[in-house]
C-alpha cells in the first residue's frame, strides 16, 4: 500500500511539473519573440535610414533634371529613368515603414505598451556582434533542454512511466489490518480473515491497465524520438546557416562596404568637377544603397538562426 501511494505522490508532482514547465515554456516563446522581434526593428530602422537618404538623394537629383529638360542638357528619356529611380525607392521606403508598424505593432502586443509610446523611445543604433558557435555536442544538450517540445513530450513521457509504474504495483495485492472476517462492500479486493484480523486480497493481475499503460508510454517514446531527430536536423541546418551568414557578412564588412562607400565619395567629387555626368553619380549611390540591403538581409538571417 505503501509503494502504490508514493508513486501516485509522485505522479501527482509530475503532472504539477508539467504545468509549471508550460508557464516556462510560455516565458521562454515570450522572450525568444521580443528579441526577434526588437532585433528586426533595428534592422528595419536602419534600412528606413539608408531609404531616406537615397530617396532624398534621387528627389534633389529630380528636380535639378526638370530644369535641365527644359534648358535641354537632357532628354525627357533621361527624366523618365530618373523618375522611375525615384519611384522605385520611394515605394521601398514605405513598405519598410509598413514593416516597421507592423513590428511596434507586435512589440506592444508584447509588451502591453500602446505604438505611439513605443515610437517615441529611441531605438539604439544597431550594431553587429558576431556569436562564437558551440560545438555539436553543446548546441545538442541545448537544444535538450530548451527545446519546447522535447521538453513537453519529456515531462508526458515522466508521466506515463510512473503512470505504468502505478499499474504493475496494482497487481500485488494491499496488506491491511481489519477487525471483522467479512469481505468489505464496494471493495474488488478479497479478504481473507486471519486470528489477528490481517486480511491479505486475492492477486489482482491488472493485466489491461498494465498493457494500455505500457502502449502510451511507447507511443510517447516514439513521438519524442521524431521528434528530437526533427529538431536535431533543424539545429544543424541553423548552425550550417548562421556560418554561412557569418562569413558572407564579415567579406561585406571587409571589403564591399569599404569599397562601395569610398566609390561614392569619389563619385561626388567627380560630379563636382564635372567629370561625370548625374546618371553615374545615381548608378553609384544606388550601388551603395543595394550592398548595404544585401548586408541587412543577411544580418536578418543570421541573427533569425541564432
Amino acid at each position: 500500500l505503501w509503494g502504490k501511494r508514493k508513486i501516485a505522490r509522485d505522479l501527482e508532482f509530475l503532472e504539477a511539473s508539467a504545468t509549471q514547465q508550460e508557464y516556462i515554456i510560455l516565458h521562454r516563446n515570450i522572450f525568444l519573440e521580443l528579441r526577434q522581434v526588437y532585433t528586426n526593428l533595428k534592422l528595419n530602422k536602419y534600412q528606413l535610414s539608408l531609404l531616406n537618404d537615397l530617396v532624398a538623394f534621387l528627389s534633389a537629383e529630380l528636380k535639378l533634371a526638370e530644369n535641365q529638360v527644359l534648358l535641354g542638357q537632357i532628354s525627357l528619356l533621361d527624366l523618365g529613368i530618373l523618375k522611375a529611380e525615384y519611384e522605385q525607392s520611394l515605394s521601398e521606403k514605405q513598405i519598410v515603414e509598413q514593416e516597421l508598424i507592423m513590428l511596434y505593432s507586435k512589440l506592444s502586443g508584447i509588451s502591453g505598451l500602446s505604438s505611439k509610446v513605443l515610437q517615441k523611445l529611441e531605438i539604439p543604433k544597431f550594431e553587429v556582434s558576431s556569436l562564437e558557435l558551440p560545438s555539436r555536442e553543446v548546441a545538442l544538450n541545448y537544444l535538450i533542454e530548451n527545446s519546447p517540445a522535447l521538453n513537453r513530450l519529456h515531462a508526458k513521457y515522466d508521466i506515463a512511466e510512473k503512470s505504468l509504474a502505478l499499474e504493475i504495483k496494482k497487481q500485488y495485492p494491499d496488506l491491511q489490518i481489519e477487525s471483522g472476517f467479512e469481505k468489505e462492500p464496494g471493495q474488488s479486493a478479497k479478504y481473507l480473515g486471519l486470528a489477528l484480523g490481517m486480511e491479505l486480497p486475492i492477486f489482482d493481475r491488472n493485466q489491461k491497465g498494465i498493457l494500455l499503460a505500457h502502449q502510451k508510454r511507447e507511443q510517447i517514446l516514439l513521438e519524442y524520438q521524431l521528434q528530437a531527430r526533427q529538431a536535431i536536423l533543424e539545429m544543424e541546418t541553423s548552425l550550417e546557416m548562421i556560418k554561412s551568414a557569418d562569413l558572407q557578412i564579415k567579406a561585406i564588412q571587409k571589403n564591399q562596404l569599404s569599397t562601395y562607400s569610398n566609390n561614392y565619395t569619389l563619385a561626388k567629387q567627380e560630379y563636382q568637377l564635372n567629370k561625370i555626368n548625374a546618371f553615374d553619380l545615381i548608378a553609384v549611390r544606388k550601388a551603395f544603397f543595394d550592398v548595404n540591403k544585401e548586408y541587412i538581409r543577411l544580418l536578418e538571417s543570421y541573427y533569425q538562426h541564432c
